[in-house]
């Protein structure tokens, strides 16, 4: 029996795994890692802008695949079963973007992506609630509506908070679904 439960495990796990990734490779994105419950993905921009106008053209484009891959893979998850049958599985989500450095792990197919982007992201995640997505550096109202027309479809809003992350002090936009209270 305690095979069986043990394939039965592996399984779902896979399962999951597979429900995280999709979304991602969907949006063009790259699963860098999965722990646990979580996957670190990495979205590239096809080209070098030459121009500052080009270049927050290529973050919003970024901002958009990263942003619809969280959202659907938190929709996704609704459906996931679970074994204790005590709910969906929840998604905590951080998005910061900006300039990493990639390592390939020896004798692995895995890489290490380090750089105050993806740390940042990570901390971001942490203060995340279930199913809410936490994104920095949107402040002007032209990328406020560009993140209200993305979300609005999913079923999500957003409001900005300031806080303060390892020292750190900012502004981040709250991306939430419709009738979750907000946080003090």
């Amino acid at each position: 029996a305690a095979q069986g439960q043990t394939a039965s495990l592996t399984e779902g796990f896979n399962r999951l795994i597979s429900l995280l990734k999709a979304p991602v490779e969907k949006f063009e994105g790259i699963p860098l890692c999965v722990m646990g419950d979580s996957i670190l993905a990495l979205f590239l921009s096809r080209t070098s802008p030459s121009s500052s106008q080009q270049e927050e053209e290529m973050y919003r484009q970024l901002i958009d695949r990263a942003l619809r891959s969280a959202l659907e893979i938190i929709q996704a998850l609704k459906e996931f079963p679970t074994l204790s049958g005590n709910g969906a599985l929840k998604l905590s989500v951080g998005v910061d973007w900006g300039e990493v450095s990639l390592g390939l792990l020896d004798g692995t197919d895995g890489f290490l992506v380090l750089g105050e982007c993806a740390c940042t992201a990570h901390r971001l995640s942490s203060l995340a609630r279930d199913n809410e997505v936490v994104i920095t550096n949107l402040v002007d109202e032209a990328d406020l509506q560009f993140v209200q027309e993305l979300i609005a479809p999913y079923g999500f809003r957003m409001f900005a908070q300031k806080v303060e992350v390892k020292g750190k002090k900012g502004k981040v936009l709250r991306i939430l679904e419709e009738g979750k209270e907000e946080p003090a």
